[in-house]
């Protein structure tokens, strides 16, 4: 009889660890696109990248690609992770604002990188044209950069309110909580559980 309860407990424990081995492999994992430094981006990838991005900053992008091959494709490893998606259905609504700004500052980041390469390789006359476009959109990379600033400092202050918050309501019911502890430890607490 023991030999037939040992075998049903190493058969049900083998089953378990199967089973959530399983679970895990079949979950799937967020795949993130990168292609590593010094190998060269083929054009299927480089289209996958090209289509996450705004038509704006595709633009400048193509126009960096006519230039200069090398900064092209060290633009095209940034833009991997431009519009790069997670699960928003898990944040609050401030860290989905964040996120939003977050993309947007990203997209502009690059689209500035490429009229500066554009403007490195330009014409004296297409000089001044290049700084004309890029300086408004410095100023509004720099307004959603202290935007983003502001909401970080917002969201540290809202949690530095709560952990304060947490650390007198803890205080105030230290001697609960030590017992609630010391039951926990020295298992007393059995008829407590839910």
């Amino acid at each position: 009889m023991k030999k037939i309860k040992s075998f049903l407990i190493i058969l049900i424990s083998t089953v378990n660890l199967i089973c959530s081995a399983t679970a895990q492999e079949t979950m799937p994992e967020p795949v993130t696109p990168v292609v590593p430094w010094g190998e060269n981006i083929d054009a299927q990838e480089e289209t996958r990248i090209l289509e996450k991005l705004s038509p704006e900053v595709k633009v400048e992008l193509l126009k960096v690609k006519d230039i200069n091959a090398e900064s092209y494709n060290d633009l095209l490893r940034d833009a991997q992770f431009v519009n790069f998606e997670i699960y928003p259905g898990f944040m609050e609504s401030s860290e989905k604002e964040l996120y939003q700004n977050e993309r947007k500052v990203d997209e502009l980041e690059l689209q500035t990188r490429a009229i500066g390469i554009q403007y490195q390789y330009a014409s004296q006359e297409n000089k001044q044209y290049l700084k004309n476009k890029i300086l408004p959109m410095l100023e509004m990379l720099f307004d959603l950069k202290e935007k983003q600033r502001e909401m970080e400092v917002n969201m540290l202050e809202k949690e530095l309110t709560q952990l304060k918050e947490s650390l007198i309501v803890r205080k105030k019911n230290k001697d609960d909580i030590i017992l609630r502890r010391f039951s926990e430890l020295t298992g007393t607490d059995e008829y407590l559980d839910w």
